[in-house]
């Protein structure tokens, strides 16, 4: 299978269960799921990268949602990485807590591909995704239900 038609989640890039207690270990979280599937590069590029994004602007949603989002030379394969947080964690100030989060990492040379991905994720977030992820019953499910988010079967 080449890195194009790679599904953009898989269910071993769900964690339903997470108890990560702070934006740090959901960071954390976050890459050790991208490790895990085989889709991490580099770790330090992903961390530094997404970092930097969050520094501009927050990416916490109404509704109790993240979406740490970045373009990295750290990954090969548009990914999102699913977490649901066992308790809440603040995230960023003046934001609410967040007790979900959708990781998006795409190459960093992906301008096009990576505003298309993020655009579909935060438009199925408006939508009902979070409520949805909350009620899944299995990594399977919550994959199934970001991969049919995005539009990507």
């Amino acid at each position: 299978m080449t890195d194009e038609q790679q599904p953009v989640t898989t269910p071993d890039l769900v964690d339903l269960h997470s108890e990560a207690t702070d934006q740090s270990t959901v960071v954390d979280a976050l890459l050790g799921l991208l490790e895990d599937a085989g889709r991490l590069r580099d770790a330090d590029a992903c961390r530094a990268d997404l970092m930097a994004r969050e520094a501009i602007g927050s990416t916490v949603l109404p509704g109790g949602v993240a979406i740490p989002h970045a373009r990295t030379a750290g990954v090969d394969v548009p990914t999102v990485a699913v977490l649901r947080l066992v308790a809440p964690v603040a995230w960023s100030a003046g934001a609410g807590p967040v007790d979900v989060v959708l990781g998006l990492f795409t190459p960093a040379g992906d301008s096009d591909g990576y505003l298309k991905l993020l655009a579909a994720l935060t438009r199925s977030v408006v939508a009902r995704l979070p409520r949805d992820l909350r009620e899944a019953g299995s990594a399977r499910e919550a994959a199934g239900m970001v991969q049919r988010g995005v539009g990507k079967r």
